[in-house]
């Protein structure tokens, strides 16, 4: 079984590429024949991915963020959407920003928990997100996530942590919780049709919602409590109404996985949910923090209008 690690140096504001020559060695003590590439840019995990796959690499380890990991996944797929080599497995190596994919999975905040999971050789099957949305330059583009999807104030404030590599370096909750402060200061909703299935179908004046596979984005906050990653549904969540001083009061709420049910939090959970803008001006900038950008398992493509849909069974994961 050949196995390979795709390594985004510069993630978790450069910490990786410090500790990569001693996770480097833990992880050929584990995987023997583990060989090595390094990214350099946006798009380059999903390139190497496909390269590898190609390559008869049966096992790719990600080493990064909740993006880097994101990129990965994307590359498990060809330009058609066919997965390459279904019986192919990703593990997570995470020392990214937010780590929040592994949350999901139970596995803790160092790299040697990470470790402790490939190690033990056991995978499971989940499910994807796949996501046609608006491109920044007003293209359609598909994306798959294995995380969480989120437009709204979440967009701009994962502009905003990407662009943050001074508070990066200082850890994934505290980078998220300044972003979300200083976003919110310049954020105004606005109206977004949402439908899901056959069975919501509403205007809400929004603040942010996350599709979620997952159950934690932001550096920890546990945004979908309920949400399994195999269970063939995508569970929605949507805040509505909300200005910052409401959502800082209720932050802690969010973090805990306790809002649901609370005033002005939808949670519904479908196969396919499409997100509409309403009159929306179609020249205004991608970057100003309006109630439409997308942030997609930490990363920033694009726009509304966007489908999501679940892909059951879809990605299996050495976890």
């Amino acid at each position: 079984m050949a196995s390979r690690a795709i390594v985004n140096p510069k993630s978790g504001g450069k910490r990786t590429a410090k500790r990569w020559p001693e996770v480097q060695a833990a992880l050929q003590g584990v995987l023997p024949d583990l060989d090595v590439v390094q990214t350099s840019g946006p798009g380059d995990a999903t390139r190497l991915a496909r390269e590898a796959l190609h390559d008869g690499v049966t096992t790719i380890v990600g080493v990064g963020g909740n993006g880097t990991i994101n990129e990965i996944v994307n590359g498990f797929f060809d330009e058609s959407g066919h997965a390459i080599n279904p019986d192919a497995e990703i593990a997570i190596m995470m020392i990214g920003t937010g780590g929040d994919f592994r949350r999901s999975f139970g596995i803790g905040p160092t790299w040697q928990d990470c470790l402790e999971r490939i190690a033990s050789g056991k995978t499971r099957m989940i499910d994807l997100g796949r996501i046609e949305l608006t491109g920044k330059g007003g293209d359609p583009v598909v994306r798959w996530f294995d995380n969480i999807a989120s437009f709204g104030v979440s967009g701009a404030i994962v502009h905003a942590v990407n662009a943050a590599n001074l508070t990066k370096m200082l850890g994934g909750t505290f980078a998220y919780k300044r972003a979300t402060v200083t976003s919110l200061m310049r954020y105004r909703t606005r109206p977004v049709r949402i439908r899901v299935d056959d069975i919501f179908d509403e205007v809400v004046d929004l603040t942010f919602g996350a599709v979620c596979n997952g159950r934690f984005f932001g550096g920890g906050m546990c945004v979908a409590p309920m949400a399994e990653l195999d269970d063939g549904l995508l569970d929605l969540v949507v805040a509505e109404g909300m200005g910052t001083i409401d959502f800082v009061r209720h932050s802690g709420r969010f973090y805990a996985g306790e809002h649901i049910g609370s005033k002005g939090i939808h949670h519904v959970r479908g196969r396919r949910i499409i997100v509409e803008p309403v009159d929306e001006p179609v020249d205004e900038p991608v970057d100003d923090g309006i109630a439409t950008l997308l942030d997609v398992d930490g990363e920033a493509p694009g726009r509304l209008p966007a489908t999501f849909e679940v892909r059951a069974a879809a990605l299996r994961v050495r976890a």
